[in-house]
């Protein structure tokens, strides 16, 4: 009777739903192979649906020592090694959104009618507040002269939107934020997602109540907080897919999307900008990747494919003051753990699917050197490997694993 017993309790294995995945395989290999040796993250959506077609992070780690004998101490060095290699940085990390921040605060102020088209404000490459002592700078210490929306996020004037930001207020900053989904989670099908941070006054009294319960001078928000965060500075922080959303939205239409990695589960598309808005940012990214002369190149010239309209913005998020930048002979002489973060953003128009790109270089110096060549790398291994033949054994039917599937 043994042996019955057995067999009563062996159970055919019954199949689960089957997961499609968005991820473009080529592309997310591509990705990988961009950021070895680097700690950083790129992300790519279809940036009419929200796909994900590529999430890559950078350390990752070869999850086999987990199930080797062998591995234990491998796996020490990966729980508890520096640089983390445990979390995906494309949304389980945060990092200052610096300049590419500035695209939020564009579309706020168009919306709100802070300002429009042909607002200009004058760039000496200084901004100062009433009453205050101390000017912020902008990062063209000669300035940038008369400045307008388009030619502001062309070469990224501070100035310009120190401006802004003193206009719309933090109140403005933080509504805007949220609606296009920057300090709020995006809803991506994946576990630990962070949602990031836009401050807020509420944000600051709650936590410096407990920080310095005896002083509430500390509790306070004040004006020069809001300028620091007009810049994307400050406490600000965000994921690179919260950012290559905020590029999604350009890039279609004034949408803000839910990512997804499910192929069938599309998420929600919420307008958030109206056309004349998009087209006046549209123009600005457009002309940050423009290579001069006759006018200046824009920030992200080294992102240009010649025959496509690739858009962008380049961002670098400080992690230490200009001041103490300028105890350095050289950048290079800055230690690595002091560099700024490189960012770049970018997307296409007028090619299908349209696609929206983040790349994010931590430690990487400035997003126009560090990060806008891996965009422009990027975009064009995206786009050659869709035009690529077809080989003729796959074409009976079988996945390529380029469409999608």
């Amino acid at each position: 009777g043994h042996n019955l017993m057995l067999e009563a309790e062996i159970q055919e294995p019954i199949s689960g739903q089957d997961v499609q995945i968005t991820l473009d395989i080529g592309l997310q290999a591509k990705a990988e192979e961009m950021l070895k040796g680097e700690e950083g993250a790129i992300v790519v959506l279809n940036a009419e649906t929200g796909e994900v077609l590529a999430l890559a992070s950078s350390p990752g780690y070869d999850p086999s020592v987990f199930v080797s004998p062998q591995g234990g101490r491998e796996r020490q060095e990966i729980l508890t090694g520096k640089p983390n290699r445990m979390i995906n940085r494309a949304f389980q990390e945060v990092y200052p959104p610096g300049s590419t921040y500035k695209v939020l605060l564009a579309a706020a102020a168009l919306e709100e009618d802070v300002i429009d088209k042909n607002t200009t404000f004058s760039c000496y490459g200084k901004f100062r507040l009433p009453n205050f002592s101390r000017p912020w700078h902008c990062w063209k210490r000669a300035g940038h002269g008369k400045v307008n929306v388009v030619d502001a996020l062309a070469f990224s004037c501070d100035v310009f939107f120190y401006n802004v930001g003193h206009r719309l207020k933090i109140e403005g900053i933080k509504d805007w934020s949220t609606r296009f989904g920057l300090g709020v989670k995006t809803g991506i099908d994946l576990p630990g997602e962070q949602p990031g941070l836009i401050p807020s006054p509420e944000w600051k009294r709650s936590v410096y109540k407990n920080l310095v319960p005896d002083d509430p001078s500390e509790w306070r928000w004040y004006p020069g907080e809001t300028i620091n965060v007009s810049i994307g500075q400050g406490s600000c922080d965000a994921t690179p897919l919260q950012i290559s959303l905020l590029m999604a939205s350009v890039i279609n239409g004034g949408y803000r999307l839910e990512p997804s990695l499910s192929a069938s589960r599309l998420g929600e598309r919420t307008r958030v900008m109206e056309d004349d808005t998009v087209a006046i940012i549209r123009e600005g990214l457009l002309k940050c990747i423009e290579k001069g002369p006759p006018a200046p190149s824009g920030t992200g010239y080294r992102a240009k494919i010649e025959g496509m309209t690739v858009l962008g913005k380049t961002g670098s998020a400080q992690i230490m003051s200009l001041e103490k930048h300028e105890k350095y002979a050289t950048e290079e002489d800055i230690p690595k753990e002091f560099r700024d973060h490189a960012w770049f953003m970018a997307g296409v128009l007028d090619r299908e699917p349209k696609i929206a790109v983040c790349i994010l270089i931590e430690n990487g110096h400035h997003g126009s050197s560090a990060a806008s060549p891996l965009g422009k790398e990027i975009i064009e291994y995206f786009y050659e490997s869709r035009n690529a033949s077809v080989p003729v054994e796959l074409a009976k039917g079988e996945s390529n694993g380029r469409d999608g599937s």
